[in-house]
Protein backbone atom coordinates (compact mmCIF):
# COMPACT_ATOMS: atom_id res chain seq x y z
CA UNK A 1 0.00 0.00 0.00
CA UNK A 2 1.23 3.48 -0.90
CA UNK A 3 0.43 6.65 1.02
CA UNK A 4 -1.48 8.07 -1.95
CA UNK A 5 -3.79 5.04 -1.86
CA UNK A 6 -4.92 5.66 1.73
CA UNK A 7 -8.31 7.34 1.78
CA UNK A 8 -9.78 8.99 4.87
CA UNK A 9 -13.29 7.84 5.76
CA UNK A 10 -15.81 10.01 7.59
CA UNK A 11 -17.35 7.61 10.09
CA UNK A 12 -20.19 10.02 10.86
CA UNK A 13 -21.64 9.66 7.36
CA UNK A 14 -20.61 6.03 6.80
CA UNK A 15 -22.67 2.96 7.65
CA UNK A 16 -20.72 0.70 10.02
CA UNK A 17 -21.43 -1.78 12.80
CA UNK A 18 -20.33 -0.18 16.08
CA UNK A 19 -20.59 -3.43 18.05
CA UNK A 20 -18.53 -5.65 15.73
CA UNK A 21 -15.92 -2.99 14.94
CA UNK A 22 -12.82 -2.39 17.04
CA UNK A 23 -11.53 1.18 16.46
CA UNK A 24 -8.58 0.68 18.84
CA UNK A 25 -7.21 -1.92 16.41
CA UNK A 26 -8.27 -0.04 13.28
CA UNK A 27 -10.87 -2.65 12.38
CA UNK A 28 -14.21 -1.43 11.12
CA UNK A 29 -17.05 -3.55 9.77
CA UNK A 30 -18.99 -1.54 7.21
CA UNK A 31 -22.60 -2.46 6.55
CA UNK A 32 -23.19 0.02 3.77
CA UNK A 33 -21.64 2.97 2.02
CA UNK A 34 -18.29 4.41 3.10
CA UNK A 35 -18.14 8.21 2.99
CA UNK A 36 -14.66 9.08 1.77
CA UNK A 37 -13.43 12.60 2.50
CA UNK A 38 -12.45 13.22 -1.13
CA UNK A 39 -15.61 11.77 -2.68
CA UNK A 40 -18.33 13.63 -4.52
CA UNK A 41 -20.52 13.29 -1.42
CA UNK A 42 -18.54 16.17 0.04
CA UNK A 43 -19.18 18.60 -2.79
CA UNK A 44 -22.02 20.08 -0.74
CA UNK A 45 -21.25 22.26 2.27
CA UNK A 46 -23.67 20.29 4.46
CA UNK A 47 -21.47 17.16 4.41
CA UNK A 48 -18.07 18.78 4.04
CA UNK A 49 -15.91 18.32 7.14
CA UNK A 50 -14.68 21.48 8.83
CA UNK A 51 -11.17 20.04 8.74
CA UNK A 52 -8.30 19.93 6.28
CA UNK A 53 -6.38 16.65 6.49
CA UNK A 54 -2.77 16.06 5.52
CA UNK A 55 0.15 13.79 6.23
CA UNK A 56 2.98 15.49 8.13
CA UNK A 57 6.56 14.24 8.43
CA UNK A 58 6.91 12.52 11.81
CA UNK A 59 10.62 12.03 12.44
CA UNK A 60 11.88 11.38 15.99
CA UNK A 61 15.47 12.11 14.88
CA UNK A 62 14.71 15.83 14.60
CA UNK A 63 12.44 15.93 17.64
CA UNK A 64 9.25 15.82 15.52
CA UNK A 65 10.06 19.32 14.22
CA UNK A 66 7.55 19.27 11.34
CA UNK A 67 4.73 18.12 13.60
CA UNK A 68 5.52 20.84 16.16
CA UNK A 69 5.84 23.50 13.44
CA UNK A 70 2.41 22.65 12.03
CA UNK A 71 0.88 22.61 15.51
CA UNK A 72 2.36 25.97 16.49
CA UNK A 73 2.15 27.88 13.19
CA UNK A 74 -1.18 26.67 11.84
CA UNK A 75 -3.00 24.93 14.68
CA UNK A 76 -2.77 21.38 13.40
CA UNK A 77 -3.69 18.51 15.69
CA UNK A 78 -3.40 14.74 15.40
CA UNK A 79 -6.33 12.73 14.10
CA UNK A 80 -7.08 10.43 17.03
CA UNK A 81 -9.46 7.62 17.93
CA UNK A 82 -11.85 10.23 19.33
CA UNK A 83 -12.28 11.82 15.90
CA UNK A 84 -14.92 10.43 13.53
CA UNK A 85 -12.31 9.97 10.80
CA UNK A 86 -10.28 6.90 9.91
CA UNK A 87 -7.55 6.43 7.28
CA UNK A 88 -8.74 3.22 5.68
CA UNK A 89 -6.59 0.22 6.48
CA UNK A 90 -4.44 1.83 9.19
CA UNK A 91 -4.51 0.81 12.82
CA UNK A 92 -3.76 3.57 15.33
CA UNK A 93 -0.28 3.81 16.85
CA UNK A 94 -0.29 5.36 20.33
CA UNK A 95 -3.67 6.93 19.52
CA UNK A 96 -2.46 8.50 16.23
CA UNK A 97 -2.50 7.28 12.65
CA UNK A 98 1.09 6.80 11.51
CA UNK A 99 2.21 5.47 8.14
CA UNK A 100 5.96 5.06 7.76
CA UNK A 101 7.50 8.41 8.65
CA UNK A 102 4.31 10.50 8.41
CA UNK A 103 1.34 11.08 10.71
CA UNK A 104 -2.22 12.09 9.80
CA UNK A 105 -3.07 15.55 11.11
CA UNK A 106 -5.92 18.02 10.70
CA UNK A 107 -6.47 21.74 10.99
CA UNK A 108 -9.61 23.86 10.66
CA UNK A 109 -10.47 24.17 6.98
CA UNK A 110 -10.92 27.95 7.21
CA UNK A 111 -7.36 28.32 8.53
CA UNK A 112 -5.96 26.31 5.60
CA UNK A 113 -7.93 28.42 3.12
CA UNK A 114 -6.66 31.65 4.70
CA UNK A 115 -3.11 30.29 4.57
CA UNK A 116 -3.50 29.60 0.84
CA UNK A 117 -4.99 33.05 0.25
CA UNK A 118 -2.03 34.69 2.02
CA UNK A 119 0.40 32.63 -0.05
CA UNK A 120 -1.35 33.70 -3.26
CA UNK A 121 -1.29 37.38 -2.26
CA UNK A 122 2.42 37.10 -1.48
CA UNK A 123 3.07 35.43 -4.82
CA UNK A 124 1.08 38.10 -6.67
CA UNK A 125 2.99 40.87 -4.87
CA UNK A 126 6.32 39.26 -5.82
CA UNK A 127 5.21 38.97 -9.44
CA UNK A 128 4.16 42.63 -9.55
CA UNK A 129 7.45 43.65 -7.97
CA UNK A 130 9.39 41.71 -10.61
CA UNK A 131 7.27 43.22 -13.39
CA UNK A 132 7.73 46.75 -12.03
CA UNK A 133 11.49 46.22 -11.86
CA UNK A 134 11.45 44.96 -15.46
CA UNK A 135 9.45 47.99 -16.64
CA UNK A 136 11.85 50.35 -14.84
CA UNK A 137 14.86 48.68 -16.45
CA UNK A 138 13.27 48.89 -19.90
CA UNK A 139 12.37 52.57 -19.40
CA UNK A 140 15.90 53.38 -18.22
CA UNK A 141 17.29 51.72 -21.34
CA UNK A 142 14.99 53.86 -23.50
CA UNK A 143 13.09 50.90 -24.87
CA UNK A 144 9.82 51.43 -22.96
CA UNK A 145 6.42 51.38 -24.63
CA UNK A 146 4.84 54.65 -25.67
CA UNK A 147 1.19 55.45 -25.05
CA UNK A 148 0.46 54.73 -28.70
CA UNK A 149 2.10 51.30 -28.39
CA UNK A 150 -0.01 50.48 -25.34
CA UNK A 151 -3.20 51.59 -27.11
CA UNK A 152 -2.35 49.44 -30.13
CA UNK A 153 -1.70 46.41 -27.89
CA UNK A 154 -5.01 46.97 -26.06
CA UNK A 155 -6.91 47.25 -29.35
CA UNK A 156 -5.23 44.17 -30.79
CA UNK A 157 -5.91 42.11 -27.68
CA UNK A 158 -9.60 43.13 -27.75
CA UNK A 159 -9.88 42.06 -31.37
CA UNK A 160 -8.13 38.75 -30.78
CA UNK A 161 -9.96 37.94 -27.57
CA UNK A 162 -13.32 39.20 -28.80
CA UNK A 163 -13.68 41.75 -26.02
Amino acid sequence: MYLSEIKVIDLTHSEWDREKSDPSRGEYIFTGEKAYIDSSAYRTAARRPAWYFCWIRNDPRDGYKDVRDHQIKWGYSHVTLDDPYWPEGLPPTNGHYVYGDVVLMKCPLIRELKKREEAKQMSDAQAMSTFSKFEKTIDEAGAGLTTADEQYIDQLSKELLGG
